[in-house]
């Protein structure tokens, strides 16, 4: 019967201490404010109602371009006209410019309406935005500040993103080819 394959020794002991001495670097260091969002827009307005309708809103706002997506849907026993119109307002919460207007464009479904807005943000700070909601005869409004974050980094955003999980193959791939060539030593098959 053969002897069981066991690595050189001293080894498990070192990747212990390795991973310690990182487990304790992780815990020692300072906290950081998280970054701002990257990603997907996220909900302001989740099925809002501000009758005559449902509402729900979410919003990218990057500096440089910020969009917001706007759903509106009538409420049972009220019309959705076609003619509805949708403006935010946007301002530094700060007050260090005046408010701006955009007029958001809109695209007809079957049930509801879809506007979008594309808002040009100079800064990464605090922003007041006010969204107004106006048909013949309604009219909703609905205002709040949210954070304007820094743009992504463009094309290399999934090479960031994708990097600790390269990494972690890159690593496993290194450690297999040594366990491989250390078990040729060895004389057993790898």
């Amino acid at each position: 019967m053969r002897a069981p394959i066991r690595p050189p020794p001293g080894r498990p002991a070192r990747a212990a201490r390795h991973a310690l001495l990182v487990l304790v670097l992780a815990l020692l260091a300072p906290p950081r404010a998280a970054l701002a969002h990257e990603g997907p827009p996220y909900p302001l307005l989740m099925d809002e109602p501000l009758p005559p309708w449902s509402v729900s809103l979410w919003a990218d706002p990057d500096v440089g371009v910020g969009t917001f997506y706007l759903t509106i849907e009538a409420l049972p026993g009220h019309a959705l006209p076609p003619d509805t119109r949708v403006r935010l307002f946007v301002m530094p919460a700060d007050g260090r410019r005046a408010e701006a207007e955009y007029e958001a464009e809109r695209t007809v479904r079957e049930r509801d309406q879809r506007h979008i807005a594309e808002v040009p943000f100079d800064t990464e700070e605090d922003w007041s935005i006010r969204v107004l909601i106006e048909a013949p005869g309604a009219r909703a409004e609905r205002g709040f500040v949210e954070p304007v974050t820094p743009p992504g980094f463009g094309a290399i955003d999934l090479l960031w993103y994708a990097a600790p999980f390269l990494l972690v193959g890159f690593l496993w791939v290194k450690a297999a080819l040594k366990r491989r060539a250390w078990l040729r030593e060895q004389g057993e098959p790898a």
